[in-house]
């Protein structure tokens, strides 16, 4: 009962989310049960998101993404003018559900770069932003230069990790380890040193992650700040250190709730031209 009420709230955000148009909004409900169709007889997973078609690897992904367009909104678009986002960072692309979203909520069809380290979820990604012309994908993580393990659960990709605790989803003790290779060189990869916004989405992993974004200037990050039972590397008094010296001095212009046992939270941060 309590999974079925939050499918509805789901499929009530995504109706009642103002900037999706209504072909868009009834494109989802419409396909939803082919999707449904499509998983029971082809095992194939596939839905339409925007008007076009998105694959995914969790069951669970044909409904949260009903969400993205609200947490966009909610958590950027409400602070900042869509015009000043012309360049965005996506670190910890997964499926692409942040690129994608971010670049139909703008009209300015902004330049995505986004990374992807694991190599399963990577051919998904190349998938679903095949059609998006203004979305570059690079089949690496963010971090010391090399090779590093990788975990993550099959068809629980979103919570993949650096770090084997955070992979771990309850229930299940069927991790899969795969080798990744990371960079620290993002101006060289994507010939790009400024970005407008950077979003970094990476199971605890943020702290080495903003270490290793050398030479780089943005003005707005959105990232997502392990807490609570998350395992982590870092104490926040740190991690607000490095942010300042890595780009400079800033204003915090969102913050989600931290409930109680929570294992992260969304901070948007603004950073100041001096």
């Amino acid at each position: 009962m309590k999974k079925l009420s939050r499918i509805i709230e789901l499929i009530f955000i995504w109706i009642f989310t103002p900037n999706i148009s209504i072909k868009n909004k009834a494109n989802y409900l419409i396909y939803f049960p082919i999707t449904l169709l499509r998983l029971i007889f082809n095992r194939e997973k596939r839905l339409s998101y925007f008007s076009r078609n998105f694959n995914y690897d969790d069951l669970s992904d044909v409904f949260t993404i009903l969400a993205y367009p609200f947490e966009v909104t909610n958590r950027i678009l409400d602070f900042i003018k869509p015009e000043e986002v012309k360049n965005v960072l996506d670190i910890g692309a997964n499926l692409g559900q942040f690129s994608i979203t971010i670049s139909n909520l703008l009209n300015n069809k902004p330049k995505i770069y986004s990374f992807e380290p694991n190599n399963e979820i990577y051919t998904i990604l190349e998938k679903n932003t095949k059609r998006y012309t203004n979305i570059h994908i690079y089949n690496l993580g963010v971090g010391e230069k090399g090779e590093k393990t990788f975990y993550f659960t099959k068809n629980k990709s979103a919570k993949g990790s650096l770090i084997k605790e955070n992979a771990k989803i309850k229930g299940s003790d069927s991790l899969i380890k795969t080798s990744i290779k990371l960079t620290s060189d993002i101006v060289k990869t994507t010939e790009r040193s400024n970005f407008d916004l950077i979003k970094i989405d990476v199971e605890g992993y943020e702290f080495e992650v903003i270490k290793n974004l050398n030479h780089i200037s943005c003005q707005y990050l959105l990232v997502e700040v392990s807490c609570g039972t998350r395992t982590r590397s870092y104490l926040h008094s740190d991690f607000l250190k490095l942010l300042e010296s890595k780009f400079g001095k800033f204003d915090i212009l969102f913050q989600s709730e931290v409930k109680e046992k929570a294992e992260c939270y969304d901070c948007l941060f603004k950073f100041m031209k001096i």
